[in-house]
């Protein structure tokens, strides 16, 4: 029997953006709450996610922290 959980779909990326959707600008930001040397609470930056879309049009995230690369997808599995 096969546990659907631990099945990974193959899914054809686009490698690039389209020409005016090019940017390294992240489309949200990742932060992680510390504490600054004075004592303050702070965010700090330590990372970036960007929108995709699949070959076939399903969109998804690309996360990068620190040298940390991640892909998110929406959990579209039926229970």
């Amino acid at each position: 029997m096969v546990d659907d959980d631990n099945i990974v779909e193959e899914l054809e990326l686009e490698e690039e953006k389209p020409k005016e959707e090019k940017s390294n600008r992240p489309d949200l930001v990742i932060l992680q709450p510390d504490i600054s040397k004075e004592g303050k609470k702070i965010l700090k930056r330590v990372g970036g996610m960007w929108i995709r879309k699949t070959k076939d049009g399903k969109e998804f995230y690309s996360i990068l922290i620190g040298n940390l690369r991640l892909l998110a997808f929406k959990n579209e599995q039926k229970s």
